[in-house]
């Protein structure tokens, strides 16, 4: 009887030696991720609980964007696809982005579809809470004709160019497309070659001699 209560005490203390272990080696804190300490939520000697984070820990190597987009735009993006992504707040960089997410129904209260976008971000410029401006390609042209935005000038709804002629500025009504920041698609009125006049074109008339500064390019 002795010997049945000495291994019933024994199967006891060695529970109680592993319940021991196993809470001490739960008392450290692991991160299931590489990063950087964000914020520190306890202090030493503080009691926790599994409901309060102990850290908050941010991977800067990779960062995400997230916005939204309307009904008209959601059926010409696709996942993998690259963004250009600008960032106001660094000077205007722009930084190369692949959608990683799309959710297929609006949510909560948003007025749009929302969107996720991966970033690398090695050098860590990006830090959580900046503000980003997003560019989708959601229509794209091949062999069209394209001049610089400032060439074309807008009167009564009306747009036009200057083309030179020999050493004469002629007046071209046309008819653009797409643009993206630094051109125009034109649909009609110029052919591929022809020479645009981009600076000064203000102040020349139609039929007006003019002499190129630097030469015709």
């Amino acid at each position: 009887y002795a010997i049945l209560q000495n291994k019933a005490a024994k199967s006891v203390i060695t529970t109680q030696k592993e319940a021991v272990s196993q809470n001490i080696e739960d008392s450290d804190v692991r991160t299931p991720i590489s990063g950087i300490v964000a914020q520190k939520n306890i202090e030493v000697g503080e009691m926790v609980s599994q409901q309060m984070p102990a850290y908050t820990i941010v991977d800067m190597d990779k960062v995400v964007v997230e916005t939204t987009v309307t009904e008209r735009v959601i059926n010409k993006i696709t996942k993998g696809q690259e963004v250009l992504v600008t960032v106001q707040s660094l000077g205007g960089k722009q930084f190369k982005g692949v959608v990683d997410a799309l959710s297929p129904a609006v949510t909560g209260q948003n007025i749009g579809y929302p969107v996720k976008i991966i970033i690398k971000n090695e050098t860590h410029e990006l830090k959580p809470g900046m503000f980003a401006e997003v560019k989708f390609v959601t229509d794209k042209k091949d062999s069209v004709v394209v001049i610089p935005m400032e060439a074309v000038i807008t009167r009564n709804a009306n747009s036009f160019v200057f083309v030179l002629e020999g050493d004469v500025a002629k007046k071209r009504d046309v008819k653009v497309g797409f643009k993206d920041d630094k051109n125009y698609e034109i649909i009609s009125g110029l052919q591929e070659g022809e020479l645009v006049i981009i600076k000064g074109q203000q102040f020349v008339a139609d039929g007006e001699k003019v002499q190129p500064v630097g030469g015709a390019k």
